[in-house]
């Protein structure tokens, strides 16, 4: 007992020492995607109120609880908060994906499934959650592993609290993001599936029972949802169905669902040639060895007491279904098409993807076990695993030096733009800046941010050529080296 306890508490360690690994590499990856600096300047003009208003009247009924979620961590203007709010969505989620894989395969399978997870995190610029809407979007994943969790127990052992705990849950992760809904067919498929020796009659009984809550919790959500679209439709081509391309929404299916496959953001990042090999190689940390090592270490050990599927046919194809169904709305829209034959790879479903690729892989290891499985194949899996950490582990150090340079150039704004430089300005001041397009290379959003300190009626302007210099002109000037602004009055 006092070995399994020593053993048990190493491989925890060694989960909360790459947790933390992975998240001290990506400290400077925040703010990047324009929705989350738009709710960060929103946060510091105090615009809830209208914000939420505004998504409302555009159809986005989901983004009522969602604003008041992506607030939260901006409301502290700390890139330290939201670095431990996202690591308390990513530790919830965690937890959703432990417990599922506890319950239903074994404690060393989720132990395994965890360690996992973690080591093969990779961020990317392709709206990824790991780094992106932090404490909103991150949290429908772990709300439905909970849901499916509670509903298999429900098949187990006929518990009604069970059936409409689940569907609540599901009901929450539904209202949150509209891409969870697709799930129903998860939960429906779970009910065939163990309902599989029955008449076609008794099965067609049993499902309804077993999904009639959630069915209803479903239905009452499009009823709101259709019935808020039709009073309000929406003019956001993210949310509105288009069928005219076929082959292109089942290749946005394909990507999408596949798009945290690990390691892909790393080779991805190198070929799209945002970073140099030698900012590569530079970027090399005792972390990014350190957690390659613990991970090799830790699935040698875990890996002889993982449990194999009874059978390994359904389990694969639970995963898959897991890995396809969130990106199977955004893969009928027009916007997210388009993105797809433009080279993007990954969007926000991607992450709920990623969570059952990991148990799909964890999965397909388990079929290496016949019997007393040889050293040799232990040997060489937990190799695997050390280098699939190393190259996620490199790519995330590389993608967050690629990141932390906007950041600097945002935390450089920032400082400018609230100096006392600007208190007196006078209206009309053309502000110039030549070697910075502004926040996300959009001015307007510039002078929105920059709004929150200026007072003045100022417009930004970064082509020289078409400055009105019958108004004062300023000039923003930003040094690589010192990573600070100097400003200049020039006219």
């Amino acid at each position: 007992m006092k070995n399994l306890t020593s053993e048990k508490t190493s491989l925890i360690a060694g989960i909360i020492i790459i947790f933390m690994s992975y998240f001290f590499i990506t400290s400077e990856s925040v703010l990047t995607v324009h929705d989350d600096i738009l709710t960060y300047a929103e946060v510091q003009h105090g615009d809830l109120i209208s914000t939420i208003k505004s998504y409302a009247e555009n159809g986005r009924i989901s983004h009522i609880p969602m604003t008041f979620l992506l607030w939260i961590p901006y409301y502290f203007h700390s890139v330290t908060a939201v670095r431990i709010f996202s690591a308390v969505s990513v530790l919830f989620n965690m937890s959703g994906l432990y417990v599922f894989i506890k319950n239903n395969a074994g404690k060393y399978n989720a132990y395994l499934t965890c360690l996992l997870f973690i080591s093969f995190a990779c961020i990317s610029n392709q709206h990824n959650l790991f780094v992106a809407y932090t404490f909103a979007h991150q949290l429908p994943v772990g709300i439905i592993l909970f849901s499916l969790d509670l509903y298999i127990k429900y098949l187990k052992h006929d518990k009604f609290r069970h059936k409409i705990t689940s569907s609540v849950l599901f009901f929450t992760a539904c209202f949150m993001y509209e891409a969870m809904t697709v799930f129903f067919l998860m939960f429906a498929g779970l009910s065939l599936y163990r309902n599989r020796s029955e008449k076609f009659g008794r099965r067609m009984k049993i499902l309804i029972r077993d999904v009639f809550f959630h069915g209803i919790f479903l239905f009452v959500y499009l009823v709101i949802y259709v019935l808020w679209r039709y009073f309000h439709p929406s003019y956001y081509d993210g949310t509105r169905f288009y069928l005219k391309n076929v082959p292109m929404s089942i290749l946005a299916l394909f990507k999408f669902s596949l798009g945290m496959t690990p390691m892909l953001p790393t080779f991805a990042m190198l070929a799209k040639k945002y970073i140099t090999w030698q900012e590569f190689i530079d970027s090399v940390s005792l972390w990014n060895i350190l957690a390659p090592v613990i991970a090799g270490t830790a699935f040698y050990k875990v890996f002889p007491k993982i449990r194999k599927p009874e059978k390994i046919t359904p389990s694969v194809i639970f995963c898959i279904s897991g890995m396809i169904v969130p990106n199977v709305l955004i893969s009928l829209t027009e916007k997210y098409t388009y993105w797809a034959g433009q080279n993007a790879y990954s969007y926000v479903p991607s992450f709920y993807s990623y969570f059952f690729m990991i148990m799909l892989l964890v999965a397909v290891f388990s079929t290496f076990k016949r019997g007393n499985v040889e050293k040799s194949v232990e040997k060489m899996l937990s190799i695997c695993v050390a280098l699939v950490t190393l190259v996620c582990s490199l790519g995330n150090t590389a993608w967050d030096a690629y990141f932390s340079k906007n950041l600097d150039r945002y935390r450089a704004f920032e400082e400018a733009v609230s100096s006392e430089y600007f208190d007196d300005i006078p209206d009309g001041t053309v502000i110039y800046i030549p070697d910075y397009t502004g926040i996300h290379n959009d001015m307007n959003f510039t002078a929105y941010y920059a709004d929150v300190y200026i007072s003045a009626d100022v417009t930004f302007e970064n082509n020289y050529d078409d400055i009105d210099f019958s108004k004062p002109v300023v000039s923003m000037l930003y040094d690589e080296d010192t990573k600070k602004i100097t400003v200049e009055r020039i006219n």
